[in-house]
C-alpha cells in the first residue's frame, strides 16, 4: 500500500517535497522519526495532517497547494460572483418595494450594494461593482462593469470569471 505524505513549496521556498513510499523506512529515512503518527495513517489522515499547518486544495482526486495568489484569487471570484448574483436578483427593481422607514432602506442599500472589484485576466483589466438607491417610492440599481477602462456588459464579467476558475482548477495560476 502506498503512503503519501503532502507538502507544500511556498513563494519558491522549497519547504519539502510530496512523496510516494512502499514502505515505513523510506519516508522515515528521509523525513526522521517525528512522523510516525502520519505514515502509519491512510491518505484521507494523512491530508487532514498536513492540513493543519499548511492549506491545501484538493481538485477531484489531486491534492494541489494553495498559495497566496490562488487563495486572493478566490476570494475575487467569490467577490464578482456575489455581484453577479445580485445584479441578477436585482434585475427587476423597478417593480420591487422599498422599505419604509429611512433607516431600513439606508440598511438595505448597504446590505445589497458591493464595493468595486478590480482583476487581470487574460492581459485585460476588469472591474465591477453594484449599487443600490432607495427612495421613498423607488429602488434603483445599477450595475458598473469596464474592461481596460471601458464599459462592458454583465455577460462579458461572467465569461471572465468562468475562466478564472478554469484556470485556477487546471492549476495555470
Amino acid at each position: 500500500m502506498n503512503t503519501f505524505i503532502g507538502t507544500i513549496t511556498v513563494d519558491g521556498c522549497d519547504q519539502e517535497t510530496i512523496i510516494r513510499a512502499e514502505n515505513q523506512k523510506a519516508i522515515t529515512d528521509h523525513y526522521g522519526s517525528d512522523c510516525k503518527r502520519i505514515i502509519t495513517a491512510d491518505r484521507k489522515a494523512i491530508e487532514n495532517a498536513f492540513r493543519e499547518f499548511y492549506p491545501v486544495v484538493t481538485i477531484g482526486s489531486a491534492t494541489v497547494p494553495e498559495t497566496a495568489k490562488a487563495k486572493e484569487i478566490k476570494e475575487t471570484i467569490s467577490d464578482i460572483k456575489e455581484i453577479i448574483r445580485e445584479a441578477m436578483y436585482m434585475k427587476n427593481a423597478y417593480f420591487f418595494s422599498p422599505p419604509n422607514r429611512a433607516n431600513d432602506r439606508r440598511r438595505y442599500e448597504e446590505r445589497h450594494s458591493h464595493d468595486t472589484v478590480t482583476w487581470s485576466e487574460s492581459g485585460s483589466t476588469y472591474s465591477a461593482c453594484f449599487d443600490v438607491t432607495c427612495t421613498c417610492r423607488y429602488v434603483y440599481a445599477k450595475g458598473y462593469y469596464a474592461k481596460d477602462g471601458y464599459t462592458t456588459t454583465l455577460k462579458a464579467i461572467r465569461y471572465s470569471v468562468a475562466r478564472l476558475e478554469t484556470a485556477l482548477l487546471l492549476g495555470e495560476i
